[in-house]
This record gives C-alpha cells, sequence and structure tokens, in this order.
C-alpha cells in the first residue's frame, strides 16, 4: 500500500502515472435542486450535515401567518353556519309543524361543509404557490425540501389532514404541532415533517 496521494513507483519502459484523485475531505457535494439551492442533509462518516438550503421563515413570520389564516377560517366556518341558520329559519317559518327529512340532513351537513370550505382554503394555495394568505401577508412559502418546488396536491392534502388531526382530534396536540418549530433545525411543524416540507422565506 502506498499513501494515498503519492505517485506510484515506476518501471523502466512504462510512463509515470499521475496520483490517484482521492476525494476532499469534505466528501461529495450537496443535492442541489433544480432552482440552483442546496437542500436536506446527508449522513456522513462525521454524522448530520446542518440545512444549507434558503433562508427558512422565522417563528414569527409563521405565527403571524398562522393568525392570519386562523382569522380567515373561522370568518369562513362562521358564513357557513350564519347561512344554515338562515336557510333553517326560513324552512321553520314555512313548516309550522314537524320539519321535512331533507332539512335533517341539511342540519348534518353544515359541519361537513364547513369543514370542506376551510380545508380548500388550506389545501389548495398550499399545493400551488405554497402561499396562503396569511402566507403571503408574512412572505414566506411552502416548498418540498428535496426539490424547493411545490409540494403538489396530494402531499398537501395529507398535511392538511395531519393538521386538522392534530387540531381537533386531541386537547394539547395542537399547541405541541405550532410550538414544534421553536426547537426544531428546520423550523417545522410536524404536519410539515409529514410530508418533508419546509416553509421558507419568500
Amino acid at each position: 500500500m502506498y499513501p494515498p496521494g503519492q505517485p506510484y513507483p515506476q518501471y523502466p519502459g512504462y510512463p509515470a502515472q499521475a496520483p490517484y484523485p482521492y476525494p476532499s475531505q469534505g466528501g461529495y457535494p450537496w443535492p442541489v435542486a433544480h432552482d440552483g439551492y442546496p437542500y436536506g442533509a446527508y449522513q456522513g462518516y462525521y454524522g448530520y450535515v446542518p440545512y444549507t438550503g434558503p433562508e427558512l421563515a422565522g417563528y414569527g413570520r409563521r405565527a403571524v401567518s398562522y393568525l392570519v389564516d386562523l382569522v380567515i377560517t373561522v370568518v369562513l366556518g362562521t358564513l357557513c353556519v350564519t347561512a344554515w341558520v338562515a336557510v333553517m329559519t326560513q324552512v321553520e317559518a314555512a313548516y309550522s309543524g314537524e320539519p321535512p327529512v331533507w332539512t335533517i340532513l341539511l342540519m348534518l351537513l353544515v359541519y361537513p361543509l364547513s369543514f370542506a370550505v376551510v380545508f380548500l382554503y388550506r389545501w389548495l394555495p398550499h399545493a400551488g404557490s405554497g402561499k396562503t394568505l396569511g402566507k403571503r401577508l408574512a412572505g414566506i412559502r411552502l416548498v418540498k425540501e428535496t426539490t424547493g418546488q411545490s409540494v403538489g396536491k396530494g402531499a398537501s392534502a395529507g398535511r392538511e389532514l395531519i393538521y386538522f388531526a392534530v387540531a381537533y382530534m386531541t386537547c394539547i396536540g395542537i399547541f405541541i404541532d405550532l410550538l414544534w418549530p421553536l426547537w426544531d433545525d428546520k423550523n417545522q411543524t410536524l404536519h410539515d415533517k409529514a410530508i418533508s416540507g419546509i416553509v421558507i422565506r419568500d
């Protein structure tokens, strides 16, 4: 065995051989996304390599975005319930006796309808531009960590379903999810991690 970088011994009649190009200490280069930004990290000989991609959205901007979107979704849900109350008021005025069966179905549909409206508000903007109205105001957007592109409709739908599951099926889960970026090295919530998404400065 010969030390790296040293030429091999030469024999008469054979041309000199150049030293073998050993890789540098830094290892292999980072994966690069289509827009030129490096994303993510890899496991090398020395363990985890810190994130070196585009500037991540700080917690303050994410909080502003969340509060704006929360107000908007509350307004949308309230409008759905208000419309339902107005319809039911007219029904009660028209039917002084027992209300028809379709009114019961209407009562059962008001909550799924409210959920669908709020879900669409979050799902489609995140799947396309990565920006709800709250994120536009805060100057941030959601992208796929590995490519820097939009997460797509499938991943966006999964992200929102996880968000709603955590938010509405547990008492403390929503607080853990929204506070998670405070100690996460990529400022991700749990529903971000589920689809390998990150929120960056726009």
